[in-house]
């Protein structure tokens, strides 16, 4: 997606940005400017050290909280994708999202695209310009494909448990959680488990990788 957008903005020529970063508080901490692909790879640098958190290890259970950023799935995915970089691969995310607008009053296609669609029917879909919105096929093609390499389950009121199951997640209620990750432990006593707060505005980074 990135070099899709370096490429078209080559191609009309900008020569020049000036981004900013924030904390989570809104704050102006820094800024860049320059070429745009320099500047930005600069961005990215200097971001991390605001939104990155160093990780030990890979979890094989990765608890993953996106409050107060869950207003719905579509918000909420979030703490999915930034999981996926503290999970080991075939281990499993546990979603924490309160989701009360359920999966997104602008874009409720994305449970439709998630739950009945492969990647490869998405992106036919999308090349033929078929897609009301292609924000939100890329947004299930992301979450398709972290779905073939790890188990997700969604911890919710916000959305019920046939929904999710539709999409391919499994589903708790929130009173629930302490119970399943208790029983998971269970299964096996070995599994290490990592917890990711505020997880929709966070990218975790493996120790050594930084």
């Amino acid at each position: 997606m990135r070099r899709e957008m370096e490429d078209f903005a080559e191609r009309i020529g900008l020569d020049f940005i000036l981004n900013v970063i924030l904390n989570r508080d809104g704050e102006l901490v820094d800024a860049v400017a320059g070429h745009f692909i320099e500047a930005h790879r600069a961005g990215v640098e200097k971001s991390s050290r605001v939104y990155g958190v160093l990780i030990p290890e890979w979890a094989d259970i990765t608890i993953s909280s996106t409050s107060p950023i869950d207003f719905d799935f579509f918000q909420g995915d979030k703490g999915i994708t930034s999981a996926e970089l503290s999970t080991k691969p075939g281990g499993e995310i546990v979603l924490v999202s309160g989701c009360l607008e359920g999966v997104s009053p602008a874009h409720p296609e994305l449970a439709d695209y998630v739950g009945r669609m492969t990647n490869d029917e998405i992106w036919k879909m999308l090349d033929a310009h078929q897609a009301s919105d292609p924000l939100t096929g890329a947004e299930a093609i992301v979450l398709n494909n972290i779905k073939e390499k790890m188990r997700i389950t969604v911890v919710t009121e916000g959305l019920a448990p046939p929904l999710c199951e539709s999409m391919g997640f499994r589903h708790i209620y929130p009173g629930g959680l302490a119970d399943y990750i208790g029983a998971r432990l269970i299964e096996n006593p070995a599994h290490k488990v990592g917890v990711l707060r505020h997880s929709a505005e966070v990218v975790p980074i493996l120790a050594g990788r930084q």
